[in-house]
């Protein structure tokens, strides 16, 4: 692969337009108006939930009680804009969240349960920090059905390892091992030599690595039998998992790729991000400011952004090479009612640099990313980004400044 469309920057594969593009105009009424409308499109469809709360040796929810508490009374308002409760396919679980005592947790899987109606599938991932969970709640989250386990990966591998193996031995089909990015400081490179080797002998099913990671580690997953089935998301080739295969991704959420296709995703708690129709948007990320939305029984929502139809055009584009590598032209002219070639004409002379360098493909009739292109499914993605380009293209004219 050609040097100069190797990726250089970190981009999150999760939202378009990322957070940084939201707005504290956008607030609670938006959100609420959207909910009550109950012609709204999409909305009735199954959705998604995204539970976060800060980690347990924070000042900001050390006492779990105060903190599950909260959580149940927004899921109290969503319902009761609603009037019924949502179905709902997948289910995620913050470190912070999954870290709790298994009274909490159990706390919280019957409050999840009063206020929504679990589809018998649903995907239930709970993320986990191995330097904050315990044997007990890993047990318990196994005993409350979690299906997917998330492993944040730093350091030099080993707590992460431990967590892997301990998921296995309690039956988890699926394991993903997210992997941060490496802190820039004295030894790191060996530190992050170590924790990609010891990925590799734990063999989740899924290894998700930092934009930063996309090259000399990107290509020692593949020199050990990985394969890459996402954009940045390694899995091992058939027949080299300890676990059984798994379909590829169907979408990609706020809070990754998903395994499920939701109509909406439902943020609760401190920070986390949603998606209601056309509307994305971010809850408080200060502690008081989230305590006093809800006692004054209003969404806790500080900022968020209603997409122009060009934004969920682009992000329907990124989405798709994101989890398939692979853009059906056909299908987005038939439900985006666009040309198009025409409608990315720019983006469409851009790719050529690509193609010549046999990373994608691009005819008339698909755009899709060739084994060695799938390396670089940040740039592609990238030149899809058109926010991200007006501020590049801004900052280059100081008189736009």
């Amino acid at each position: 692969m050609h040097s100069s469309i190797r990726s250089r920057a970190e981009t999150s594969p999760g939202i378009y337009p990322a957070a940084e593009w939201f707005v504290e105009a956008f607030g609670a009424k938006a959100v609420s108006a959207w909910i009550e409308n109950h012609a709204a499109p999409g909305w009735w469809q199954p959705v998604a939930l995204s539970i976060g709360l800060p980690a347990p040796r924070t000042v900001e929810c050390s006492a779990p009680s105060p903190c599950l508490s909260q959580l149940e009374a927004e899921m109290a308002l969503y319902r009761a804009a609603r009037r019924e409760p949502a179905d709902v396919l997948e289910m995620e679980w913050s470190s912070g969240v999954t870290s709790r005592s298994p009274a909490a947790l159990t706390g919280l899987r019957d409050a999840v349960e009063r206020h929504f109606r679990l589809t018998a599938n649903a995907n239930r991932v709970a993320v986990i920090d191995p330097s904050d969970i315990t044997e007990a709640s890993l047990a318990t989250l196994h005993a409350l059905g979690s299906t997917t386990w998330r492993v944040l990966s730093h350091g030099d591998g080993l707590a992460a390892a431990a967590v892997i193996t301990a998921a296995r031995r309690l039956g988890f089909a699926r394991i993903e091992a997210s992997v941060s990015a490496a802190p820039a400081r004295r030894g790191c490179q060996r530190e992050a030599d170590r924790l990609i080797e010891r990925l590799i002998v734990a063999e989740p099913d899924r290894i998700v690595l930092p934009s930063a990671y996309m090259g000399d580690v990107a290509q020692r997953l593949i020199g050990s039998g990985y394969s890459c089935v996402a954009r940045n998301t390694f899995a091992p080739a058939p027949g080299q998992s300890a676990g059984p295969r798994r379909p590829g991704f169907a979408s990609s959420q706020p809070f990754g790729y998903s395994m499920r296709s939701a109509g909406s995703v439902i943020a609760l708690g401190q920070r986390s991000i949603g998606r209601i129709g056309p509307l994305s948007y971010q809850n408080h990320r200060v502690p008081r400011a989230y305590s006093s939305a809800l006692e004054e029984r209003t969404l806790p929502i500080e900022r968020g952004l209603l997409l122009t139809q060009d934004d969920i055009v682009r992000g329907e584009v990124i989405a798709c090479l994101s989890a398939d590598f692979f853009v059906d032209v056909a299908m987005f002219e038939a439900t985006c009612g666009i040309d198009f070639h025409r409608y990315f004409n720019a983006e469409w002379n851009a790719l050529r640099d690509f193609e010549r360098a046999g990373a994608l493909v691009a005819d008339a009739a698909h755009l899709a990313l060739t084994p060695a292109g799938r390396l670089v499914c940040d740039d592609v993605c990238r030149i899809f980004d058109r926010r991200t380009r007006m501020l590049t293209e801004a900052c280059t004219r100081p008189r736009l400044l």
